[in-house]
């Protein structure tokens, strides 16, 4: 910013980065709000290493390496926020707040029997299997609800993981965020797993 509007403060930095954003959304009308932030992201000082929490997740952006670049298309696939917490009856519920970037077609879930470990680079289907990913969910239903629910037998613990996925089939690299779990279920009888139908409305006399 040419050491103007500097301010160490929450308040200020937030001010400040709204600035740049606004700014970046201006030089660039054909990326939307989530390209935008992937732009910061992928150029940012701790991307390559990946998101670490202890040095404040992706680190310290630069602008001017985000607005060089060009193709929203050719970002890196980041995976959607989510939180869960579990209900009676084997139930897990969770919250997803998709990263709707250009890239983006679905979201994806899936279970692994051991906690995966972050990955650098974004992952095929195949790759994700072969770590042991189980796939439980992929579709898109974020233009009507951030709420998914599922219902598993498993006596066993079991790590959760949310990720992106694009028409090609790649899927976001599996950051620190992205693994919710150990959760164990009670055995019960029925499906061993599968996402909750919405229950049917009560009868009305004619």
């Amino acid at each position: 910013m040419g050491g103007q509007g500097q301010d160490g403060t929450p308040s200020g930095v937030t001010a400040q980065l709204a600035g740049l954003m606004a700014s970046l959304r201006y030089r660039h009308p054909d990326w939307n709000w989530f390209d935008i932030k992937a732009a910061l992201r992928a150029t940012a000082s701790n991307f390559p290493e990946g998101y670490d929490p202890r040095k404040s997740g992706y680190g310290a952006i630069d602008y001017r390496a985000a607005n060089a670049l060009t193709d929203a298309g050719r970002f890196p696939l980041f995976p959607p926020a989510a939180l869960m917490r579990i209900a009676k009856d084997n139930t897990v519920i969770f919250a997803v707040n998709s990263f709707k970037q250009s890239r983006r077609v679905a979201d994806v879930l899936f279970r692994f029997r051991e906690r995966p470990a972050p990955t650098r680079r974004e992952l095929s289907l195949e790759e994700l299997h072969a770590m042991g990913g189980q796939l439980l969910f992929a579709g898109d239903n974020s233009e009507r609800t951030n709420s998914f629910a599922l219902r598993l037998a498993n006596d066993a613990p079991v790590y959760f993981v949310w990720l992106t996925r694009d028409a090609g089939g790649r899927h976001s690299r599996i950051e620190p965020y992205s693994i919710l779990g150990p959760v164990r279920f009670a055995p019960h009888d029925g499906p061993p797993y599968g996402p909750l139908r919405a229950p049917a409305p009560p009868a009305t006399a004619k």
